[in-house]
């Protein structure tokens, strides 16, 4: 989580007229960080005090020959370690992240309370505030190795965009099943979701990814297209064989992992009694590769 660690007194740093109400702004902002009572009120103050921070910052910008009184160290901490630097646009920079931060956790806590439309528009408002941040990181021509934090990193933001997309389509994919959609229609929103977590590892790889998740539904409503489709022996093999749960964040998502051993008995039992297939595998799914590269929806084969 990411907190101003070091109170700024611009005042001290510049002799402009609205110094001051700058200074109490990211107070205000830095007490709310710290104490996470109201999201709603810090989403407020920050992005106030972004506005206002842009300001000092184009003054800055055209007033470049005039030296600062004091130069300034924009100091914030993340996950406990403390990383600073002189730069403006530093500073610039993890106030859109500490806003696209707070709108992932309302995101997350509407997808506890189910209800996955509002938790994409959360998604939507945080992967706003990463490109705002993207470009502030154009701006910034050059920084210190010392100050080459992950949070500054384009590849990093650029897989935190990816990852945001991600979730917007696990929580499409969500209503969809609370609607009865069609297997062709949550194949087809599965396999947008393993793009986009496909692509956050090509980005900047973690460990905690959604890959393995949106993989597991993309097999799954393969397998019963191909049970429609009357391949009753590949779509027993493709079940038993990649579609491998995990516990997610989605109850919905869970309560049809819970449902998958009945439904792999059930369908073992029709073939063996009734449609005699060989339980074998079918045609293979577009590889990751070839997801990444479309431009279009890939057809289930």
């Amino acid at each position: 989580m990411l907190h101003i660690h070091t109170p700024i007194e611009f005042e001290k740093i510049i002799d402009w007229h609205e110094s001051i109400g700058l200074t109490r702004e990211r107070m205000s902002v830095q007490q709310l960080l710290d104490s996470r009572d109201n999201s709603d009120m810090l989403i407020t103050r920050l992005a106030r005090y972004s506005k206002s921070f842009e300001k000092i910052f184009l003054h800055v910008k055209q007033n470049q020959w005039t030296p600062l009184l004091k130069q300034p160290t924009f100091s914030w901490s993340i996950d406990g370690s403390v990383i600073s630097s002189t730069a403006w646009n530093f500073e610039k920079n993890n106030i859109h992240i500490a806003l696209a931060s707070i709108h992932v956790e309302k995101g997350y806590k509407h997808i506890e309370e189910q209800k996955y439309k509002e938790a994409s528009k959360q998604f939507n408002k945080a992967m706003e505030q990463y490109i705002f941040a993207k470009k502030t990181l154009h701006s910034w021509k050059w920084k210190l190795p010392s100050e080459n934090y992950f949070i500054v990193q384009k590849s990093w933001q650029e897989a935190q965009i990816e990852k945001l997309k991600c979730l917007q389509q696990l929580c499409t994919l969500s209503v969809g099943i609370g609607q009865n959609s069609s297997d062709k229609t949550l194949y087809t929103v599965a396999q947008r979701a393993t793009k986009h977590a496909a692509l956050e590892q090509v980005h900047s790889p973690s460990e905690l990814s959604l890959l393995h998740l949106c993989e597991t539904l993309r097999y799954l409503y393969s397998s019963n297209i191909q049970w429609t489709n009357e391949e009753y022996g590949a779509s027993i093999d493709t079940l038993q064989r990649w579609v491998v749960p995990s516990e997610t964040k989605f109850q919905i998502i869970n309560e049809e992992f819970d449902k998958l051993q009945l439904l792999l008995n059930e369908r073992k039992i029709t073939n063996g009694n009734v449609y005699y297939n060989s339980v074998k595998p079918s045609n293979s799914l577009p590889s990751l590769y070839e997801i990444i590269e479309s431009v279009n929806n890939l057809s289930h084969p």
